[in-house]
């Protein structure tokens, strides 16, 4: 069943990805998560894509946005704790899923 599920998202987002253009780059250490090739850049991504990561939702995806658009960049993943919301657990979460 959880395999299934996990099939049925990578689906959705490889969906997503095609038809908005996410920017996204291969991911061959990504072989820890089940059917992941690719991650998605948080400098690039637009709202949607943001609120598809594990752990953001829609307004964790807006703070992220305006985070970016303060000018900030993360040039490792354990930065995004500076935006509000993101701790410890979150970022592990994020960690296979995103280039920062």
């Amino acid at each position: 069943m959880i395999r299934l599920a996990a099939s049925g998202i990578a689906l959705i987002f490889s969906m997503v990805v095609i038809m908005h253009g996410i920017d996204m780059v291969d991911c061959p250490d990504a072989s820890h998560v089940p059917g992941q090739s690719f991650r998605i850049d948080i400098h690039a991504a637009g709202r949607e894509e943001l609120d598809l990561l594990p752990g953001i939702g829609p307004i964790m995806a807006d703070r992220i946005m305006a985070w970016r658009a303060a000018g900030h960049r993360a040039e490792n993943a354990e930065q995004l704790h500076a935006i509000d919301g993101i701790g410890p657990r979150t970022i592990e979460k994020l960690r296979p899923w995103i280039v920062p």
